[in-house]
């Protein structure tokens, strides 16, 4: 995909509508109610189970890019879809990644597990591992890194 022609509000709308997609499609594979992203920092009991879910296999990948980008001496707020933050590039970067790890997993411990209570949210964690292992995400990681700032520099 040529992205050099398209502004930064139509890029965020692409990636909204990229995982709006991806929620909807997993709620029906797995058959769990799916409302929206909601994520209620200050308020957890107040979300869906399956928001409970996502932030934390996100929080996961999260932590994981954040490790890498500084390790690589990249700055964890210089976002480009993500702005504003502290951690913006971190959310850009696992972006990329959700699709294939976070996401997924969650839909399916919901599914298994119904509610977020300590052992479903060690099982989130342990298979969020197993997957960045499986994924050599961590390996990619630098990569992908490498790759776009390739791109950004043409």
């Amino acid at each position: 995909m040529r992205i050099k022609n398209k502004s930064m509000e139509r890029l965020r709308g692409m990636e909204g509508l990229r995982m709006r997609s991806l929620y909807d499609a997993l709620s029906i594979k797995y058959n769990i109610n799916w409302t929206g992203r909601d994520y209620k920092m200050n308020n957890w009991d107040a979300q869906t189970e399956i928001n409970k879910a996502i932030s934390i296999s996100n929080n996961m990948l999260y932590n994981i890019c954040y490790g890498v980008i500084v390790s690589m001496d990249f700055s964890p707020s210089l976002g480009f879809i993500h702005t504003g933050k502290y951690l913006s590039f971190v959310y850009d970067i696992a972006d990329l990644y959700k699709e294939k790890i976070s996401v997924p997993l969650a839909f399916e411990v919901v599914r298994q597990f119904g509610e977020i209570n300590k052992s479903c949210e060690k099982e989130l964690r342990k298979r969020c591992r197993e997957k960045v292992v499986e994924t050599k995400m961590m390996k990619q990681i630098p990569k992908d890194l490498k790759f776009l700032f390739f791109i950004a520099g043409t």
